[in-house]
């Protein structure tokens, strides 16, 4: 704020009153909110000089949004703001696979990565190892997938965990149409007593060929399986495999 004679923290109860679309309730939120209307959006002035940028459709809506809240700053609180960085914190996804979802199998099925209780939460709420994103999803078969902060990452991350909700869904023969790689990436493994691996003793006996040949299997899938959530997994197969039926995918 160099040249405006003003100093830190701001006086957030000046600024809500000079500011005509400002609402300010410093019990509840400990910043002032600036409301838009074109584009719908809304900007959060905090007491340290910030700015947050919230309801925005895209990176480059929430840059015009806080340029807009500088300007109104500027002329009617006489508040001179210089934007020093902008980054971008969350983005959150609105997807449907239109499909009714089984929660409780799902829960069942995922019980380490995911969490449904639906005595304080309707939805069900799936993290998957290796992935940047949340899927908070309904029985209803619509989801927010929060966590991210480029859209490309959502893309990826979600293009590998679709095919697992529609596998616990009234719509499972859709699987099908998604290439392979993407419907083995968090595809649970169930190990029996036998196939699970031994660690190597000295004083023990070795194995028998068939359980040794059984577990190189098994650290081969898990070799496989680990290349899909990290490697560069482009979203090209689900867009083949007919994408406009299966979901609709809108960043927000």
């Amino acid at each position: 704020m160099l040249g405006s004679g003003l100093t830190l923290p701001l006086d957030l109860h000046a600024i809500a009153a000079r500011c005509t679309n400002a609402y300010y309730a410093p019990k509840r939120f400990a910043a002032v909110q600036l409301a838009f209307h074109n584009q719908r959006s809304r900007v959060l002035i905090f007491h340290t000089g910030r700015l947050v940028g919230t309801g925005c459709a895209g990176p480059m809506q929430a840059r015009l949004a806080i340029l807009k809240a500088v300007r109104q700053l500027a002329v009617e609180a006489n508040v001179h703001l210089h934007i020093r960085k902008f980054s971008v914190i969350n983005q959150v996804g609105a997807v449907s696979i239109d499909a009714k979802l089984d929660c409780d199998a799902f829960a069942s099925t995922h019980s380490a990565t995911s969490h449904y209780d639906r005595a304080s939460f309707v939805g069900l709420a799936w993290r998957p190892g290796g992935e940047s994103i949340c899927c908070e999803i309904y029985s209803t078969g619509k989801a927010n997938l929060p966590g991210s902060t480029r859209q490309r990452d959502l893309l990826t991350s979600f293009s590998r965990m679709v095919s697992e909700l529609l596998r616990h869904s009234n719509r499972a023969e859709v699987c099908e149409r998604i290439p392979e790689r993407l419907r083995l990436c968090h595809r649970p493994q169930a190990v029996t007593r036998d196939d699970a691996p031994v660690a190597p003793h000295s004083k023990s006996k070795a194995a028998p060929p068939r359980q040794r040949a059984a577990v190189g299997d098994l650290f081969a899938a898990d070799a496989d399986w680990a290349l899909g959530p990290l490697g560069p997994v482009s979203v090209d197969g689900l867009e083949q495999a007919d994408g406009d039926d299966l979901l609709e995918l809108s960043v927000f």
